[in-house]
């Protein structure tokens, strides 16, 4: 079902060779599904499906055509930058454009599915019916599609396939599949959309045990630094895998219901620690979600980045790519001149702290930076003078606060503090120096990972409290290693299903 474009003609909205019947529907949507599942056998995430890439030949053969943003998932899932249409964001997950915190993987082309249909379906893209001026990047979060009014099952299907987050969509074409065939041979009856999409799966649970107490510490820091327009700083710190990143990232789902609050994050690796590597790719993350707002808003946020970069925009291209659809239609063309690297340098960190106060002065951001302990020196120093540029002592004048407006942030910056000694760079040059919360992160209890074993085998607790004892051995309470558990069951025990990102056997 996959193949070149040969001259068919691309689907138009209320096509009627997909709308004119139940049994026509079906019919494109099992074809469809098929010619994606054949991609994702290959570990391909297509990353642009819509509605005007879709062609369908005499024969009802679909063809899928546009692979200028495809990516092969070697690992089965994308943690860093993506490729992202600057058009048609309608038809793209939130996870691509950084409105939800949650890596990418093949699920967000079903979200693109989802979207393709519902737009087949009523004739208008899901973000073309949002009616107000809320940024599409907030409502897109908590506003659910009207409702379709095609057929109830495929109505709940394709809303079960526009789920913002990706847990709670088709984990697989095959279940979607199992669906579309279920209808068919039965139009009538009603069943649960995607029973069949996890049947027989061992389902670890999503639920963050033991962290209780963190995260209400995280909570009252967000509370605060929103409500009295501050800036703050919050170190989270524990051994490899003791769940850093994990505990920050299901806290920021609780963000999201506020529209005036933003997130970012990037990760630093041992490979890659260029300086200002990481606060530019988070910097970028924030880029994304804006040009997917509103024409209005679009226009506001344009105005204000020209206004504080003006000339310099272009000297800091190279570190935020996609500022270039924010500044002007000759950005593209301009091209900085090259001048003496250490002046370059502090060129793009002045540029880049008048980048941050167009963001704090209108949203309350939250930045995270993963792996701190791999950043540069360069990086590490510069954070430092970020904090105290951005810190409670000038907010303490109203008449500077007046002038400027608010700037209201939290950088959360997470590292190994089995690596980061007291004579590192992180904790001489920034933590030490500077003002700031600590959140020391410790392995679960036995207690906890009895709970989660309870819970993912769904059995009493007398049942699992052998297998608890000599998991909790093995792991000695690493989520992490608890997580890999997980995935070497779920290869055991579901043979044919393979995980996403579990791609290998993990010796404990």
């Amino acid at each position: 079902m996959i193949a070149q474009y040969h001259g068919d003609t691309v689907l138009q909205p209320k096509d009627p060779r997909v709308t004119d019947s139940l049994e026509v529907f079906l019919d494109f949507a099992i074809r469809l599904t098929e010619a994606l599942d054949e991609l994702h056998s290959k570990s391909i995430r297509h990353g642009a499906l819509r509605p005007n890439i879709i062609s369908m030949s005499e024969g009802r053969l679909v063809w899928i055509q546009d692979f200028g943003f495809a990516t092969y998932l070697i690992e089965g899932d994308q943690n860093g930058d993506i490729p992202v249409p600057s058009s048609n964001l309608s038809f793209v997950a939130p996870e691509c454009l950084g409105r939800i915190n949650r890596p990418v993987d093949l699920r967000s082309d079903l979200y693109s599915l989802g979207a393709t249909l519902f737009t087949l379906v009523t004739g208008e893209p899901f973000r073309m019916l949002v009616k107000n001026d809320v940024e599409f990047v907030h409502s897109s979060v908590i506003t659910q599609p009207p409702s379709i009014g095609f057929h109830p099952v495929v109505d709940a299907i394709i809303l079960k396939l526009l789920a913002k987050s990706p847990e709670k969509r088709y984990q697989t074409c095959a279940g979607l599949l199992s669906d579309w065939k279920h209808i068919q041979e039965r139009p009538d009856s009603r069943f649960l959309v995607g029973a069949s999409d996890k049947a027989g799966l061992f389902a670890f649970p999503t639920i963050l045990f033991g962290r209780e107490v963190e995260m209400s510490h995280l909570s009252y820091i967000y509370r605060q630094t929103r409500d009295d327009q501050r800036s703050q700083l919050v170190f989270v710190a524990g051994h490899t895998g003791v769940g850093k990143s994990t505990l920050v990232n299901t806290w920021a789902q609780s963000l999201q219901t506020d529209p005036h609050t933003v997130f970012c994050c990037a990760k630093y690796t041992q490979k890659n620690s260029l300086p200002l590597s990481g606060i530019a790719r988070a910097l970028n993350q924030l880029v994304r979600q804006i040009i997917s707002q509103s024409t209005s808003n679009l226009r506001r946020w344009r105005r204000a980045i020209q206004s504080a970069l003006g000339d310099e925009l272009p000297f800091i291209l190279s570190l935020v790519p996609d500022l270039v659809h924010l500044g002007g239609p000759s950005t593209s063309e301009q091209r900085a001149p090259l001048v003496d690297p250490v002046d370059q340098e502090a060129r793009q960190e002045r540029l880049i702290k008048k980048l941050l106060r167009v963001f704090t002065e209108r949203r309350t951001v939250v930045m995270f930076l993963d792996d701190l302990e791999w950043a540069s020196i360069q990086e590490i120093t510069f954070l430092a003078t970020v904090v105290s540029d951005f810190g409670d002592r000038q907010l303490d004048d109203d008449l500077f606060r007046s002038r400027v407006g608010f700037r209201s942030m939290i950088l959360v910056c997470a590292y190994r503090d089995n690596v980061v000694r007291s004579d590192h760079p992180v904790r001489t040059a920034f933590e030490d120096p500077v003002r700031s919360h600590k959140i020391s992160l410790k392995p679960l209890t036995f207690n906890y990972v009895e709970r989660i074993l309870t819970r993912a085998l769904s059995v009493p607790w007398e049942e699992c409290e052998d297998l608890s004892q000599l998991i909790y051995a093995r792991t000695r309470g690493s989520p992490s290693l608890l997580h890999k558990v997980y995935e070497l069951s779920t290869c055991m025990l579901n043979s044919d299903v393979r995980p996403h990102g579990a791609n290998k056997i993990i010796a404990i």
